[in-house]
């Protein structure tokens, strides 16, 4: 009997780009011994194999590992069917098994993408919310209590950096709002402490700067940040001059306070005008961000109400990621019959595509983890059960993943500043004609959606109120289209030869859920703070349904231990902020928030309000870990009479689902999750015995060769592949060794 038949060590694989994939099998037979002694090997362009474009013959061989093909040159967009016939020692004939394969685009260049382009934000932005030196800048008018606040460094409600103006007072003064989770004084009861900035008794605004009599007139509010240095001017005048060590420190145990972070107003009992928000380079002047509020298409006019080009904020405390994400659509129709649809899609950033209202794929964190610099994956969907005759959307919203978030311990921007993305969607109908799809500058934008900040470490903000549906929602602006990206040189060395870029079709399984895991208990510590306990550290995400009034927002975060007292510890995860937090729309039929842009390594989940104490628990209807992975199956173990040793195998499978989401990584939790080389060769042997790894090492092979290339053209190996700069200036072994190791035991194993 054959089975699991495999092409390029997948299972009926969508969209290669090989031109010569590897096929292999495996043979059992109720007759103990029975041994392959020939095979056969026919591929066709058919299911009933009535047009053969490869037959190997009958082959004297016991090998099922590694057969490539040689027939015919493969087509692009074309499924294939593999069927393998088998002789066993008494010369026997079995073919009781097919399967099939389908190509991708076959090509790596822009050549292949028909005409599609990179599209995002029509305005050059970049991540904002990941500088420590810039300038904002907003014109203002008080109306009710005569103040204004402006609020930066903001992680969440509880965590952010206030400037506030109170022109019946004349005085300028600014505090640090803190959530003493971050420093371990939890003796206050892990509530926000205030601490005045500067001079605790705020700074004097002077005539000069606001003129009796002018208090209602519009003003101008400049602050611009340095490092942990502040200057704020007021209509040009100078309220606080350059002063040090102004803004928080960044500690170790952390996350990045000095960061622009998130920002906002604030307006407790109190009502403000403002408009002209501006975002740039303090010495540059390079604009990183703009609203003047003009129309819907304002990147931060989510906060508050934007009226006759005005944005006025009355009585609330509302924060926005400088640049969210990016949501592009596309309307079309469909008139005849369909045959098949594929999707070929890809970005920079991490990126869920939607046809319909309904998410393409199961695929979490596409298109996986690369030196974008020089390689990104595009994956192939199978949408045609999504398409319906008349008409159609099909959209997708990017966020800022690896691409342009924070990478280990290099900071963001490692690899781009401005995340878009491309398309195209091929339509064959039941006639054999053909339509596509491509992305181009007549797709739709906003961003303007739900997913208000999405980074891979620090965690992912969605508010609900701003929910697509059905995705046919008007989107105000046209898309941009952004350059085919050009590889740069080495980091270390400078040459003269040109580094190709490359969008090639994704090699392995991406990352999806491999199980989920329920709640074995609840607590409550300190008051309003719920720590839900899955018995099992593990790496993914969760599933939360939640059931409130429009506006209530929630934060939730993330934990591989508790404290003594029951609260959650979060201090090992250094800078990453790891906090997701939920705004709910308020269904009265309840609503589910699944993050999608982040993971966490956790045991515990703690639930808690976003700005306040959640006092009613039964906001929470369920909740559930979701366990990702980019391994699919199972396919060794080890039991003995010894139950720690088996506890301990145990482990090891845990930990080996834990790190092998996007790269082999060494942590999946804290600042790092990078694919350390030294960490990938002494486990690779224990990997392949444990899980079928092997389409999964492939893809980061590929990796270590980039990263080789982006590293020194004489070939040294970095500590880390992708390379994200967490290395040093020359290879080492142990590291290094990865380039040899890692390949001699994915072939022996």
């Amino acid at each position: 009997m054959i089975y699991d038949i495999k092409v390029n060590s997948m299972k009926n694989p969508l969209g290669i780009d090989d031109k010569n994939p590897r096929f292999s099998w495996k043979m059992k037979s109720d007759k103990r011994g029975t041994m392959q002694s020939a095979y056969q090997i026919i591929v066709s362009s058919d299911e009933n194999f009535g047009q053969i474009i490869w037959d190997c013959g009958k082959i004297k061989s016991d090998k099922s590992i590694g057969i490539v093909y040689k027939g015919s040159p493969l087509k692009p967009k074309t499924r294939y069917y593999l069927k393998i016939n088998l002789w066993d020692e008494e010369n026997n004939l079995s073919s009781d098994d097919t399967a099939w394969f389908e190509t991708g685009l076959m090509g790596t260049d822009s050549s292949v993408w028909n005409g599609a382009k990179w599209i995002g934000c029509p305005k050059k932005t970049t991540n904002a919310s990941a500088l420590d030196t810039y300038l904002l800048s907003a014109d203002f008018k008080v109306e009710v209590s005569n103040k204004a606040g402006f609020v930066v460094a903001a992680r969440n409600k509880d965590n952010y950096v206030l400037f506030e103006i109170d022109m019946d007072k004349r005085l300028l003064a600014s505090y640090e709002y803190c959530d003493n989770a971050w420093d371990g004084s939890y003796e206050s009861g892990n509530v926000p402490t205030v601490k005045a900035l500067g001079n605790s008794k705020g700074y004097v605004i002077p005539e000069n700067a606001v003129a009796y009599g002018r208090e209602y007139a519009e003003h101008n509010f400049t602050l611009k940040v340095d490092g942990r240095a502040v200057t704020v001017l007021i209509n040009g005048i100078k309220i606080i001059d350059n002063e040090k060590d102004f803004m928080p420190e960044n500690k170790p145990n952390q996350p990045r306070k000095s960061y622009l972070m998130h920002i906002g107003f604030k307006q407790e009992n109190s009502r403000a005008v403002y408009d002209n928000l501006t975002i740039a380079n303090t010495f540059t002047g390079d604009i990183y961000q703009q609203d003047d509020f003009s129309d819907d298409a304002g990147a931060m006019s989510i906060l508050g109400d934007v009226t006759d080009g005005k944005l006025i904020v009355e009585n609330r405390f509302e924060l926005a990621c400088p640049v969210p994400s990016v949501n592009v659509k596309k309307d079309f129709s469909v008139e005849k019959k369909i045959r098949s649809a594929r999707l070929y899609a890809s970005a920079r950033g991490f990126y869920n595509a939607y046809i319909n209202g309904k998410k393409v794929g199961e695929n979490f964190f596409d298109p996986g983890f690369t030196d974008y610099r020089l390689r990104i994956q595009y994956q192939t969907f199978d949408v045609t059960d999504m398409l319906c005759q008349g008409q159609n959307v099909i959209g997708a919203t990017v966020g800022k993943g690896y691409y342009c978030g924070y990478v280990g311990y290099s900071g963001a921007l490692i690899y781009g500043k401005q995340t878009s993305f491309i398309a195209q969607l091929t339509i064959t109908y039941e006639d054999g004609a053909t339509d596509t799809i491509v992305t181009d500058k007549s797709w739709k934008f906003t961003d303007k959606g739900p997913v208000a900040d999405s980074d891979y470490l620090d965690g992912e903000t969605y508010d609900a109120r701003l929910d697509f549906d059905d995705w046919k929602k008007d989107f105000p602006s046209n898309c941009g289209e952004m350059p085919w990206p050009d590889a740069p040189k080495p980091t270390n060395r400078e040459f003269e030869e040109k580094v190709p870029f490359e969008l090639s079709a994704q090699i392995g399984p991406a990352a999806k859920v491999e199980r989920t895991i329920a709640p074995i208990c609840i607590s409550e510590n300190p008051k309003g703070h719920y720590i839900y306990d899955f018995g099992q550290n593990m790496v993914g995400t969760i599933r939360l349904a939640v059931k409130g009034e429009r506006g209530a927002s929630i934060k939730i975060r993330y934990g591989e231990m508790i404290y003594k007292n029951g609260e959650i510890y979060i201090k090992n995860l250094r800078t990453a902020a790891n906090t997701d937090v939920y705004t709910l729309k308020g269904d009265p039929n309840g609503e589910t928030f699944i993050p999608s842009y982040t993971s966490h390594g956790f045991r515990y989940v703690e639930i808690t309000g976003n700005g306040f104490v959640l006092e009613n628990p039964d906001i929470i209807v369920n909740i559930e870990g979701l366990v990702l992975c980019n391994i699919e199956s199972v396919t060794g173990d080890f039991k003995c009479s010894n139950e720690l040793v088996n506890k301990l195998q145990k482990n090891i499978k845990w930990g080996q689902r834990g790190n092998y989401l996007l790269v082999p990584t060494d942590c999946p939790q804290r600042n790092e999750r990078m694919g350390w080389t030294g960490d990938a060769q002494v486990f690779a042997g224990t990997a392949a015995y444990n899980m079928d790894v092997a389409a999964f090492t492939e893809k980061w092979l590929q990796d270590l060769k980039d990263a080789q290339l982006m590293y020194n053209m004489d070939g040294a190996v970095p500590d880390t592949a992708p390379l994200g700069g967490d290395n040093r200036s020359d290879g080492c072994a142990g590291w290094a060794d990865a380039a040899v190791i890692v390949p001699c035991l994915l072939y022996t194993s």
